[in-house]
């Protein structure tokens, strides 16, 4: 039965039941049969009907709590510490909470230096997405545009080079060989003009027609620092100073000149491949590196330049969509270091691990094997900055994430 038709027998058996007790002239001390017989039913159909109307509590389903943030990041903290041979820093943050930022291992082995978060580290490529926006800044500025041959700023500039743009620069997309490859040309504790790098490789046959694919070269971030001092009119280093580290507070990050003390500087360690124990890393000048990578920051300054590229703090929205934006494609394994290959904007990998979209970036130089990934789909940031040159640093930032996006 429907509960309206409950309704309607219960309404008639109250209309009997009153009609028969005013026909009576009002309740008797002792009801009749019939009286009783009205009561029972009464009742009986009230109880029916209000086990209708009110249906039974559904079962409740067994749920899987939600880790809190302290079980995240005791999870990430103890992943990092199961990673054999890990010394450096890390720094993992999802939506301007950081869940863990912490240093491990030794920072200076024969002083029995420990890790901390304070630690600065070489970076390696990592600096090319400095390099990437200051040219944006300067094309913001009216400066320059991306779409410049790069002979415009380059004397003695190839007739080969003549096609090249600061886009194919930007991309990995020129053609120039890369000079990192023949580093036996240079004598590696030496410092070197700009100038005199380039005279290394200059007039070498492309690899490649400017636009034709990609391939690696920090030739041409080399190359464009060279551009952004003609320029502004000042030195690299000056200009990322000014125009990027202090307008965001990124007080421990600099360029890293050897023979300048800075506080905290970790020690990059290579390992001996006979004996399997550390060594200190070779002697490279930073001319050497220039704006191809050579900077030092910490796992905390990293954060503050990864949530400024969140907003127009530096450039516009619109070229930081450009900045983050290309049809470039990286091959998987490219370089050796992008396991998932991508896109290649400007100074950043662009691909989509396990199904989430990535800007991401390796920095290698002796001694540093480093990896910084932001997520920004989930809001979440990966930065891994060890000082031993040995380790699956992409795998350990990707198994961070997956804790962290809990899918791990």
């Amino acid at each position: 039965m429907q509960k309206n038709t409950f309704a309607r027998i219960v309404c008639s058996l109250l209309v009997e039941f009153v009609l028969l007790l005013t026909a009576c002239g009002g309740a008797s001390a002792t009801p009749s049969l019939r009286e009783q017989s009205l009561v029972t039913e009464v009742a009986a159909l009230q109880t029916q009907l209000a086990m209708t109307i009110v249906p039974s509590a559904p079962t409740r389903m067994a749920l899987t709590p939600t880790p809190t943030l302290d079980a995240i990041a005791t999870r990430l903290d103890q992943y990092i510490q199961g990673q054999s041979g890990f010394s450096g820093a890390v720094l993992v943050a999802q939506k301007g909470k950081v869940l863990l930022e912490k240093g491990y291992g030794l920072a200076d082995r024969q002083n029995d230096v420990p890790n901390t978060p304070q630690s600065k580290f070489a970076i390696g490529s990592m600096t090319k997405a400095f390099t990437a926006m200051s040219i944006m800044i300067l094309q913001e500025r009216g400066k320059l545009s991306v779409q410049d041959p790069i002979c415009n700023y380059i004397k003695d500039c190839p007739a080969t080079w003549k096609a090249i743009t600061l886009h194919h620069l930007l991309t990995h997309t020129s053609g120039i060989p890369n000079y990192t490859n023949f580093f036996d040309k240079f004598h590696m504790c030496e410092a070197y003009t700009p100038d005199d790098v380039v005279a290394k490789f200059k007039d070498l046959p492309l690899d490649f027609a400017p636009g034709d694919h990609w391939s690696y070269s920090n030739s041409g971030y080399f190359l464009l620092g060279m551009v952004i001092e003609k320029v502004s009119g000042g030195s690299y280093e000056n200009f990322i100073q000014e125009n990027i580290f202090k307008p965001l507070g990124m007080a421990d990050t600099g360029y890293d000149r050897a023979s300048t003390i800075v506080k905290n500087r970790a020690v990059g360690y290579s390992f001996d491949p006979t004996s399997k124990q550390p060594v200190n890393i070779i002697c490279i000048d930073v001319s050497l590196k220039f704006a191809a990578g050579a900077l030092y920051s910490t796992v905390g300054d990293l954060y503050k330049w990864d949530q400024s590229l969140y907003t127009d703090q530096l450039v516009s929205k619109e070229t930081l969509n450009t900045i983050f934006t290309s049809t470039v494609v990286v091959p998987v394994g490219g370089m050796g270091m992008f396991p998932d290959g991508g896109m290649y904007g400007y100074g950043w990998v662009i691909a989509q691990p396990a199904g989430h979209r990535t800007f991401e970036h390796v920095g290698s130089v002796p001694g540093f094997l480093t990896y910084f990934v932001r997520y920004p789909d989930d809001q979440l940031t990966v930065i891994v900055l060890p000082n031993v040159d040995n380790l699956d640093t992409a795998s350990i930032n990707r198994g961070l994430a997956a804790i962290a996006l809990g899918i791990k």
